[in-house]
């Protein structure tokens, strides 16, 4: 299988989200160099339970009833150097299977949902 590799960013100063489409008619060298104005985010390779892509930075909902996650919630999805894993506000952290999961906002847009 191939993997797909993409990515959105959050607009430091717009305080706006640009998709994979919008990233590729603008001068994206220029994101990649300057993090105070742009925040990428890598699509994870994953969809939630209702197809919708899963990105670095969104907040999922766990809805599995016996998961291993210690939590059931909200958490992040975070890259640690080994893969992408779920953080919850108590920066406890386990992976995640994709249909047991359903993305509810981003850590931009939604920080709220990650409060305790």
């Amino acid at each position: 299988m191939k993997r797909i590799i993409k990515f959105r960013a959050w607009s430091v100063e717009e305080k706006v989200m640009s998709n994979w489409e919008d990233m590729e008619t603008l001068n994206t060298m220029a994101w990649c160099y300057d993090n105070n104005l742009w925040k990428l985010m890598q699509f994870t390779g994953t969809l939630d339970k209702n197809g919708r892509e899963i990105y670095e930075g969104d907040i999922i909902r766990i809805i599995l009833e016996a998961t291993a996650f210690p939590n059931q919630g909200n958490a992040e999805v975070k890259w640690d150097g080994n893969g992408w894993w779920v953080f919850n506000d108590n920066s406890q952290k386990t992976w995640y299977i994709s249909e047991n999961v359903e993305v509810i906002g981003n850590i931009f847009e939604n920080p709220e949902l990650l409060a305790p």
